[in-house]
């Protein structure tokens, strides 16, 4: 965390333009929907959006011509815009190189990398060290840590809510780092860090590269499996908890998430009727960027840092090669 003479606003450069740079909402209504950095930055009075990177012509042109900032063809051109905050949203397989030279080329206070930081241990510990050779704060977007459904489940955890200890079930597409990705760091935020792992079922490896195991996570408060879905055509992650005192449903990806409390009086003893849990996905990602401020300047803050992506990494690593033990 960063404290004190923090910049108001940050300067904020973006590295890399495509989906989760600007892309997933550039034709969606910015009121409507905020799901990339660009529009999230922008909307945010905190930042100031002082460019962007891609060295595809076109992305460079759609960043200029939606939000007014420069867009260079490197790091090193982008440089004359002195950032104090650089955003990572290159492939996760160059974020080493792309930290490289941001930090050749720029000194930022502090960095924001997608998920996961790396594909290895190695080169997420690389990028961490790097970092803090140039006073450099790291933060990661595991943007579901910070939105409204989050902040509810780990208030209701805390206060008896939901009690515990929970079981529960994660179906995920796409992949190990891709997908399941986000529920493993979500979970280790709810429901405490250094899980136990067993692996359940190789699985197999995605046409992209990702594997895709069963497996489970024993956490302080519960037990969650984890089941890959072989979903070409389609994407689905959901998640499941039953709990003492009642059950939720997570469902795409967290834009629908509900509680079933226990309810004697009912057939089965939960409640008929859903409470729906308050939550905002639509602007998941400025739900982040809010947060990245609070941490940014100090305080109190959901954000993932680096060393607790670094820690999701370890667990998701523990999975390659493949033992393929039996889950009992």
């Amino acid at each position: 965390m960063l404290t004190g003479n923090s910049p108001s606003p940050w300067r904020t450069l973006i590295v890399g333009l495509g989906r989760i740079g600007q892309g997933y909402d550039y034709d969606l209504p910015a009121s409507e929907h905020v799901f990339t950095h660009a529009r999230a930055f922008s909307q945010d009075s905190q930042f100031r959006l002082v460019g962007g990177v891609d060295p595809d012509a076109g992305a460079r042109q759609r960043f200029t011509t939606r939000y007014g900032a420069p867009a260079y063809a490197s790091v090193a051109e982008a440089a004359v815009s002195s950032p104090d905050l650089v955003v990572v949203a290159t492939p996760t397989e160059h974020h080493l190189s792309t930290v490289e030279t941001v930090l050749d080329h720029c000194r930022p206070v502090a960095l924001v990398c997608e998920k996961p930081l790396a594909y290895t241990l190695e080169e997420a510990t690389r990028l961490l060290e790097l970092c803090r050779a140039h006073a450099c704060a790291v933060h990661v977007n595991y943007m579901r840590r910070t939105d409204p459904t989050t902040a509810e489940l780990r208030a209701r955890l805390r206060n008896g809510r939901i009690a515990s200890p929970l079981k529960g079930v994660v179906w995920y597409s796409k992949g190990l780092y891709n997908s399941a990705s986000h529920f493993v760091n979500l979970l280790e935020d709810l429901l405490g860090a250094e899980p136990e792992l067993q692996q359940c079922t190789e699985g197999r490896i995605t046409p992209t590269g990702d594997p895709e195991p069963d497996f489970t996570l024993r956490f302080a408060h519960g037990t969650v499996s984890f089941h890959a879905l072989r979903a070409e055509d389609y994407f689905h992650n959901s998640m499941e908890w039953f709990a003492p005192n009642g059950r939720l449903r997570y469902e795409r990806a967290g834009a629908n998430a509900e509680w079933f409390a226990t309810a004697p009086e009912q057939p089965g003893g939960l409640a008929v009727a859903a409470e729906r849990l308050p939550g905002d996905f639509a602007h998941i990602q400025a739900h982040f960027t809010r947060a990245l401020a609070l941490a940014l300047a100090g305080r109190p803050s959901p954000v993932c840092s680096g060393d607790q992506a670094l820690a999701t990494l370890r667990l998701l690593a523990q999975l390659q090669p493949f033992p393929n033990p039996v889950c009992t």
